[in-house]
């Protein structure tokens, strides 16, 4: 059984969630100005990866970095 917690920063976004019961699949979590989630520090594991992310000037997501690697992303757009 899994015994999390979640910590709350004052706009209402979590913080950080806490594992008890696996301490090593703790994280943090950072946010833009947008409250996009922009960083999640876990341990740097492929089960818990250090993540970040870029947006572009209307908030889709471009850009991620995982563990110090780049990932990629597809944007999909409606057909005009």
């Amino acid at each position: 059984m899994q015994q999390l917690t979640l910590t709350w920063n004052a706009d209402d976004t979590v913080a950080s969630l806490t594992n008890s019961t696996t301490p090593s699949q703790s994280a943090a979590m950072g946010y833009d100005a947008a409250l996009r989630v922009s960083g999640y520090s876990g341990n740097g594991t492929a089960a818990n990866p250090n993540l970040s992310y870029g947006y572009d000037a209307v908030g889709n997501r471009v850009s991620g970095v995982e563990n110090g690697a780049s990932v990629t992303s597809t944007i999909c757009q409606r057909p005009p």
